[in-house]
């Protein structure tokens, strides 16, 4: 899978948090066709990127940095 000529690994998309610099509205209507939900855009936000990945793999307790 490429989203602007960037290559991706082949993981279940859905549990995929794009992080970008191009964070336009093409590059995220690029990722949510793909199935991406979470978009961040840097400089990101580190503990809303932990809450995001916390979320993904379903733990319950909070994450802090």
């Amino acid at each position: 899978i490429s989203v602007t000529g960037v290559q991706t690994c082949a993981l279940p998309i859905s549990s995929a948090i794009v992080v970008t610099a191009f964070a336009s509205a093409e590059t995220r209507q690029q990722a949510q066709e793909l199935g991406v939900k979470q978009v961040l855009s840097k400089p990101v936000d580190v503990p809303v990127l932990l809450g995001r990945i916390s979320d993904l793999v379903g733990r319950t307790s909070q994450v802090t940095v």
